[in-house]
């Protein structure tokens, strides 16, 4: 069993007088810390949203778009640029590197979100096609609907049977097969 030392870095609290009690807390943060704490996440959306406006207005946006993949190589850079202005500079090295793990996040989830849902457009065209086409081919060949379906009925029971033809013939090579190689 292998033993890891973590190292923590221990916020000042203020302890409460009774701590005997099990399920209560017994140490609350002073006031100092949370102001602290408070304007830190204050900077910290603060540089997620300059880092994510920035992102969308990059020169090559639509180049990501289209990859579905944002540049980390420039994301470090816009994001190294403001780590070197205030009021950034003084924020904790693991508050600044959320913001640039947040933005990140927040481009490679809207990419996905993007991508799937220009799947299904691409789909809803194609069916808008087929179903088009269908109306220009009953208009080209002068027949009814109701002419065209049975005729693609007959088409279909036409393959279906070729196709359980084709099975069944598959399925009795593959049993024939299976005994050949057992009796070897």
């Amino acid at each position: 069993m292998a033993i890891f030392t973590v190292r923590a870095r221990v916020i000042p609290s203020e302890r409460s007088a009774s701590r005997k009690t099990k399920g209560e807390v017994f140490a609350h943060a002073s006031e100092t810390v949370k102001q602290e704490t408070w304007e830190s996440a204050v900077i910290v959306s603060d540089l997620i949203e300059t880092l994510r406006v920035e992102v969308a207005a990059h020169s090559d946006f639509e180049v990501w778009k289209r990859s579905g993949k944002l540049a980390n190589k420039e994301l470090k850079q816009l994001w190294n640029d403001h780590r070197a202005n205030a009021p950034y500079e003084d924020l904790p090295e693991r508050l600044a590197r959320s913001a640039w793990l947040t933005t990140r996040s927040i481009y490679d989830s809207w990419f996905a979100l993007r991508e799937s849902l220009q799947i299904r457009v691409d789909w809803l065209k194609r069916w808008l096609d087929i179903a088009k086409s269908d109306v220009e081919l009953l208009q080209v060949c002068g027949c009814e609907l109701e002419q065209m379906k049975a005729k693609a009925h007959e088409i279909l029971e036409v393959v279906k049977a070729e196709f359980e033809a084709d099975q069944s013939k598959q399925t009795v090579n593959a049993v024939g097969q299976k005994v050949f190689v057992n009796a070897g």
